[in-house]
């Protein structure tokens, strides 16, 4: 039972951040509607495959939040992915250039 409550968790926390992520790909391209500036929004949409392709071998091994070597990677790989793409964006509209 409590396997289960964790992959129903695990799913709907990792949705989320997705969805936030989501919110940061709207924001980038209303910014590059609006300004003219490219800003690369497109880029947001690589961690939120990541994060959600990470999701599934984590389901399987609930409980668990880290130890799949694939799961781990994609996490690492979006969250670096998201971190770059989330500074050029906060650099551009708060006047820096990128």
């Amino acid at each position: 039972m409590i396997n289960l409550i964790s992959a129903i968790l695990t799913i709907y926390i990792w949705g989320l951040v997705c969805v936030l992520i989501f919110f940061l790909f709207a924001i980038g391209r209303f910014y590059e509607q609006k300004s003219g500036h490219r800003s690369f929004y497109q880029l947001f949409l690589i961690p939120i495959v990541a994060f959600l392709l990470a999701t599934i071998p984590y389901v399987g091994l609930a409980p668990l939040l880290v130890g799949n070597f694939f799961g781990d990677l994609l996490r690492f790989f979006g969250g670096m992915v998201l971190g770059g793409v989330g500074v050029i964006l906060l650099r551009m509209m708060i006047g820096g250039r990128s």
